[in-house]
């Protein structure tokens, strides 16, 4: 495991530059998710507002279904990540990697905006209690394995068509493991969102 961390910090500092587009690309995502929700008509935002309030209603009388939110939070994150790890091993994955970062960016811009706009003060606390707590382990995950993701398809665009010398399986072997710890770690993610979060957004909503 500690070797395994070591490859990942060095993975980082050899590729500073992909870390910054794909830092970039979620920001931009970030921003833009951001501004939808402030040009947002009022008649969406009223519209928006009501079906958050009934769903917050929903779960203060009902109790939690654990198996819906884990199918909900295991199909919302892992497909992207298995999308991200497969287009490392394609020469057009680079720029695709990229697109799917923005979008991941958009979304949680979108949401965040949303509940402050919406919910104030009550809204700050479910935005961090039911939805901060596992993206600091998800959003660090997605950005590592997509610069891992980007460089393998980097490589493997110079060695196809460029026909530069790479050592292709040795990098293969190395981003593969990296990528199966990180993809545990995301199940923590994963736990947290679906057995503390909820219960915490409950505790929010009925105190």
């Amino acid at each position: 495991m500690k070797r395994i961390l070591q490859q990942i910090k060095e993975a980082m500092q050899d590729n500073k530059v992909t870390f910054l587009w794909i830092l970039l690309f979620f920001l931009i995502g970030l921003v833009l998710g951001s501004y939808t929700v402030y040009y947002m008509s009022d008649f969406n935002k009223i519209e928006i507002s009501n079906y958050f309030n009934n769903f917050l209603e929903h779960i203060k009388t009902s109790p939690i279904s654990y198996t819906q939110i884990l199918l909900n939070s295991v199909t919302n994150i892992i497909p992207m990540v298995i999308l991200i790890i497969l287009l490392g091993y394609t020469m057009i994955g680079a720029p695709i990697i990229l697109i799917i970062d923005m979008i991941k960016g958009y979304v949680i811009g979108f949401t965040f905006s949303l509940l402050v706009t919406l919910l104030g003060t009550k809204g700050v606390l479910i935005l961090f209690l039911g939805i901060i707590i596992q993206n600091l382990i998800f959003i660090p995950c997605i950005i590592i394995i997509s610069i891992l993701a980007v460089k393998n398809s980097t490589i493997k665009f110079k060695g196809d068509i460029l026909k530069e010398g790479v050592r292709n399986s040795k990098i293969n072997k190395l981003y593969i493991n990296i990528q199966a710890i990180l993809s545990l770690i995301l199940v923590a993610g994963i736990i947290i969102e679906t057995y503390i979060s909820p219960n915490l957004i409950k505790l929010v909503i009925t105190g």
